[in-house]
């Protein structure tokens, strides 16, 4: 990795990292908070499994987003293509197809910034 990270990459990297690990302190707070809980129970989830999987996901996105910031292309590889498989998958057990448009949306700006020459230069450097 001896070629210089774009401050994109180290923008989006760190608001992967970031974000993620904010999602992870909000899921333990929501784990507590029984409304919550009785509202996955009433749209018949369990809120337990629900929130489990909303902890491994972030848990493996904060690591995606220290791999990008490490200049390691399987990182960035691996993130483009989780997001929008778990982005999908959510949408499918939610059935709340306009919950995550704005991270659809911000999905095509990373989408487009991790691909552009720079990226893809920093990522391939040897």
């Amino acid at each position: 990795m001896s070629g210089k990270r774009p401050l994109s990459v180290s923008f989006i990297a760190w608001y992967i990292i970031l974000s993620n690990a904010f999602s992870l302190a909000s899921t333990f707070t929501l784990l507590r908070n029984p409304e919550i809980r009785d509202a996955f129970s009433s749209m018949g989830m369990s809120p337990t499994l629900l929130l489990s999987l909303s902890l491994v996901s972030a848990v493996i996105v904060v690591a995606l987003g220290i791999a990008i910031l490490s200049g390691f292309n399987w990182g960035r590889i691996a993130y483009l293509i989780y997001y929008p498989v778990t982005t999908l998958a959510f949408w499918k057990i939610l059935s709340l197809p306009n919950t995550h448009l704005n991270g659809l949306i911000l999905y095509i700006v990373i989408l487009f910034f991790l691909t552009r020459r720079p990226a893809n230069e920093f990522f391939t450097a040897s």
